[in-house]
């Protein structure tokens, strides 16, 4: 039994393979890239992952929304299929704090929204900091604070919206990337989390705002509704207003950030390494016993 967690089967043998990248599979997602190299990588990704689908004896989904995208692709009928959601760190989990009424009112603390990923097209970066700029002319003390490594294109569009944005207060950072043994401390830092991505298979960021312990304000697309359900608020991504009341929301209400921050919290619990490695490897034992 060959086991090709890359979505990718070649040579002879039994082989389990995963989904892991979504992009070959959202057409729309792709397009955001332009007709570039990596809009026609993606399509060979996505020709060549059918192809190892087909041909493998077992394929592993991430999440049933990755399964349902994915199958409405194929070309031919996959063997074996299971669906086996990653897990998130231990190092993550941290009991949700409640904000201080004092904080939120205070115009000289600010209220610290975070939002950890790659600056890319499909995470969009600066609807958020749009959305952050309206909060801020509407009076509310907020900070963004934006964290993680950027594909080129994609953080010249970043840097031309912070410079259309008065940003003489400093309320909206890019600090880049950091080390991964940090990122714990980066969230318990945060007073609440925007996730703003159209694009995702198995959003693991999310999962570790979750352990987190704090209040999210959340992408409806692809499979974040499906991994967070009822503990975060949701907002079209594209659009900076609807992301802008999301947060607002949560600022508002006390009550709502502290129910939503603890289901969050809760729910992260079902997402284990220890699950995921059991149900993977029983998988693969499985697969290799078949005929």
């Amino acid at each position: 039994m060959i086991f090709s967690p890359g979505g990718l089967v070649a040579g002879p043998g039994k082989h389990v393979t995963m989904c892991q990248n979504m992009l070959p599979f959202e057409t729309n997602e792709m397009r955001r890239f332009g007709f570039s190299l990596t809009y026609f990588r993606y399509l060979m990704l996505r020709w060549w992952q059918l192809i190892s689908f087909q041909k493998a004896e077992g394929v592993i989904f991430l999440s049933n929304y990755a399964l349902n995208k994915v199958t409405k692709n194929r070309h031919g009928v996959f063997e074996k299929i299971i669906i086996i959601p990653h897990g998130v760190n231990d190092s993550f989990f941290l009991k949700p704090r409640i904000i201080s009424e004092n904080k939120i009112k205070s115009k000289k603390e600010s209220i610290r929204v975070l939002y950890v990923s790659i600056i890319n097209f499909y995470k969009h970066q600066w609807h958020v900091a749009e959305a952050v700029s309206l909060l801020k002319k509407a009076g509310f003390p907020i900070f963004l604070d934006l964290v993680g490594p950027a594909h080129p294109k994609a953080l010249k569009r970043l840097i031309k919206t912070l410079g259309c944005i008065d940003n003489s207060e400093s309320y909206i950072n890019y600090r880049g990337p950091v080390n991964y043994k940090v990122l714990p401390d980066v969230y318990k830092k945060a007073d609440l989390f925007v996730f703003a991505s159209s694009c995702e298979n198995m959003p693991s960021i999310l999962l570790e705002a979750m352990a987190s312990g704090l209040p999210i304000a959340c992408s409806n697309r692809g499979p974040m509704p499906e991994i967070l359900g009822d503990a975060g608020v949701y907002f079209d991504p594209e659009q900076p207003k609807e992301i802008a009341s999301a947060i607002q929301l949560l600022i508002n209400s006390p009550i709502l950030r502290e129910a939503k921050a603890y289901l969050a919290y809760e729910r992260a619990k079902s997402f284990s390494w220890e699950k995921c490695g059991s149900e993977t490897f029983s998988f693969l034992a499985e697969t290799a016993k078949s005929d």
